[in-house]
């Protein structure tokens, strides 16, 4: 993980007899971390990671190449130097940082589409109408209308959270071939998976790959087929709907949380007819981020779920969930589970299959 997309904490502060730092402690460090943001986006919307490369430069040759000026862009550089992505081994002269390589658009683990996703105005528009939002239970920032999740702009529903996916892509894909998904004979995408599939290491020729996406998990389906190993066929249909039979492995990424609960009720029943139609062998492998468990006691750790809950209510779209609720919700389909895993990233694998050959009729 790098220090970009790294959870945080909030230090005890020494000589405090509180266990929490003061308030305006925490209120300081937050602002100062969304000017650096700030410098984050310039850095990557100045194309100085491209620029840069793996080349060092002085800052007037960078200023000519970003079509910038030189005294300004010192002034950024110096920030981005703070936040590890650039240092200067020579006066006057910048290399880009390991960390600072992951903001150009060829590296493996790419932030760049991250970055560009969080700052677009429509991100900011709909978190600056979180008040009404909890107010009416409407998203304030989507015009009269609108389709709910794309707040006055271009972007497609839960671009930000698409990104974020896209960036743990390769980990999840690795953790997912350690745990055998590759032996899979037939994997179905029940949601969210294209991106992991796209990345699964030495997949065997004998998955195929059948994917069955959800219309609002699709950003681009021209991209996204050509992406995909020419062994695998891509089947684009709504997975609350219907989901093919066939599959020795349903795969689910990070799905649940971009559906209300009637839908995600609806897509879980539609996964576990699927699973019926292929046999008893048949698994459901759900990779999901959860909400923690709501606890009295008060902890500083900030867990990414709680945030991405808060980026969900701003857009009106979906909810994140605990791992009871995710429970719940599967064996109310007959679902049990076999296998509980933590990934890298902190997401949980749950592996299920159906519980019997009947179970309650689908919706």
């Amino acid at each position: 993980m790098n220090d970009l997309s790294r959870p945080t904490t909030l230090q005890q502060s020494k000589g405090s007899d509180s266990d929490d730092p003061p308030r305006r402690t925490i209120a300081e460090r937050m602002i100062e971390e969304l000017m650096y943001f700030a410098a984050v986006y310039a850095v990557t919307a100045l194309g100085i990671a491209e620029h840069l490369g793996e080349k060092e430069l002085s800052v007037d040759a960078l200023a000519e190449r970003c079509d910038a000026q030189p005294h300004l862009l010192q002034r950024l550089l110096r920030a981005a130097q703070a936040k590890n992505l650039v240092r200067m081994d020579h006066p006057g002269r910048y290399t880009l940082t390991a960390l600072g390589r992951t903001l150009r658009h060829d590296h493996d683990d790419s932030l760049r589409q991250l970055v560009m996703t969080f700052a677009d105005p429509a991100v900011w528009s709909a978190l600056q109408g979180l008040p009404a939002t909890i107010r009416t239970g409407r998203p304030a920032a989507v015009p009269s209308g609108s389709t709910p999740g794309r707040p006055q702009g271009d972007l497609p529903p839960h671009a930000l959270l698409n990104a974020t996916a896209d960036v743990h892509a390769s980990s999840i894909a690795a953790a997912l071939a350690q745990h055998g998904l590759t032996e899979a004979n037939v994997i179905v995408d029940a949601g969210g998976s294209a991106a992991v599939l796209a990345k699964l290491p030495s997949a065997p020729p004998r998955c195929t790959g059948t994917q069955a996406q959800h219309p609002a998990t699709i950003n681009d389906p021209t991209n996204l087929a050509a992406h995909q190993p020419s062994e695998q066929k891509i089947v684009y249909s709504d997975t609350s709907a219907h989901i093919p039979p066939g599959g020795d492995v349903y795969l689910m990424i990070n799905a649940l949380h971009r559906l209300d609960d009637v839908a995600a009720w609806r897509t879980v029943f539609a996964v576990r007819d699927a699973m019926a139609g292929t046999g008893s062998h048949a698994e459901l492998w759900c990779v999901q981020q959860m909400l923690p468990p709501i606890d009295r006691s008060r902890n500083r750790y900030l867990h990414p779920g709680i945030a991405w809950d808060l980026q969900l209510l701003s857009s009106g779209e979906g909810r994140m969930r605990t791992l009871g609720e995710c429970i719940d919700l599967f064996g109310s389909a007959n679902l049990s589970l076999q296998r509980k895993i933590i990934l890298p990233h902190g997401e949980h694998l749950l592996v299920l299959r159906t519980l019997s050959p009947g179970g309650p009729p689908s919706p």
